[in-house]
């Protein structure tokens, strides 16, 4: 039983120190995951400015745009002169994104002679002032935003005394990443589901330990109530004696703010502190009057018997230091080893206090129980002397607040 329960406790704290990590390790993805979001929507809100001057392929910039006089269907391109002599001509403008991101909020323009006039246009909103056209892509269009390594395809139908080969472009652009294209995010939202589904299993693993540290705390429990059953039945004056020191004991814990874990181990040694009565012969046990000589000194041995008889239980902590020393006294003259004051393990001072509580508000084969006053002034008088002055305090503020049950 010890060993089940050293290796709950183990895995308890395994799986909470694992859910922990788990936790800060989310926390910590969630901060990196919003500075990489406030990082990309920056980068996004960056405008880019590129300029070309006509003659010269920009292929090695992010962005660039050409300009060329399409052919007609007999090879020949398609441009023709007006009576006037104004040359018309169709311009297909092709801007290239040669980067990895999204180009996007961008827009044109494009130097042309100052006499020049736009006839018709298509794929995007034209103007034209003091010799510059300005190309907006229209929206509703797959020319709004250019994929990397991709195109957009522009045009428009010009009127001028010369025709142009070539032209002047300025672009304005803004290269857009998504956020789940980012790496830093990426690596940061996949290591953030992963601690998600680890915390997910470490908190299932966790309420799966709790039941088992639940059923067998009742196992244990059930063992502890069948042995001090077994211990009580021997005297018909001390029944239920085991599970009242218990009780209080466990109160007492519970005034000197001990864990939760602790109050609990305190009731199995207050069930169990008697255990040594059980090789007690019950002429003694059951005897109407005081203990004399062998008698006596027969009775007081009932601590080391039972020391004897849990000493391979080691499931219940301090549970031998229950049983051995439960009868020292505060000024070193109890029995069997004659410690001293805190010498005595604080286990061992609860339960004295409890233990001659009960004995004193219970009826007995040689006496009716105390009453309260006198219980109460029992107490006080043996404080620094048979009990730890700050444990029977705490005894009498229970008695006062009847907390405690005291026979009628």
């Amino acid at each position: 039983m010890s060993d089940n329960s050293n290796k709950i406790k183990f895995n308890i704290f395994k799986e909470s120190i694992v859910f922990r990590i788990s936790a800060y390790l989310m926390v910590f993805c969630l901060v990196m995951m919003l500075v990489s979001f406030l990082y990309v929507r920056h980068s996004n809100q960056k405008q880019y400015v590129f300029s070309q001057r006509g003659g010269f392929l920009y292929d090695d910039q992010p962005c660039y745009a050409t300009l060329e006089i399409p052919l007609k269907p007999d090879g020949r391109k398609n441009f023709w002169q007006e009576h006037n002599l104004d040359y018309g001509a169709q311009y297909d403008i092709y801007l290239y994104n040669n980067s990895n991101k999204i180009l996007g909020d961008y827009y044109l323009e494009m130097k042309v002679a100052d006499d020049a006039r736009i006839d018709s246009s298509w794929n995007g909103e034209y103007t034209l002032e003091n010799g510059i056209i300005t190309m907006i892509p229209r929206e509703g269009l797959n020319t709004v935003a250019i994929l990397p390594k991709e195109n957009a395809k522009y045009g428009f139908i010009l009127y001028a005394k010369q025709l142009m080969g070539y032209a002047d472009f300025k672009i304005y652009c803004h290269f857009k990443t998504r956020l789940i294209d980012s790496p830093f995010f990426l690596v940061f939202l996949i290591l953030f589901l992963v601690c998600v589904v680890t915390n997910l299993s470490a908190f299932f693993s966790y309420i799966s330990i709790r039941k088992e540290k639940k059923r067998l705390i009742e196992q244990t429990e059930a063992v502890i109530k069948l042995c001090a059953n077994f211990i009580d039945t021997r005297d018909k004056y001390t029944k239920q004696h085991s599970v009242h020191v218990a009780e209080y004991s466990r109160m007492i814990a519970k005034e000197l703010k001990l864990s939760e874990e602790e109050q609990r181990y305190i009731y199995y040694d207050g069930m169990m502190h008697d255990v040594g009565k059980v090789l007690i012969s019950t002429e003694y046990l059951c005897k109407a009057g005081k203990l004399y000589g062998i008698e006596w000194e027969e009775m007081k041995k009932h601590t080391v018997y039972g020391a004897g008889v849990i000493q391979d239980f080691d499931a219940i902590p301090h549970l031998k230091d229950a049983i051995l020393y439960h009868h020292e006294r505060y000024d070193g003259k109890g029995y069997m080893s004659g410690l001293i004051g805190e010498a005595i393990p604080l286990v061992a001072r609860i339960i004295a206090v409890a233990d001659a509580f009960d004995a004193m508000a219970t009826n007995r084969s040689y006496r009716k129980h105390l009453p309260k006053e006198l219980i109460i002034n029992e107490l006080k008088t043996c404080s620094g002397t048979q009990f730890d002055p700050k444990i029977a305090d705490i005894m009498i503020r229970l008695i006062e607040n009847n907390k405690v049950f005291i026979s009628e």
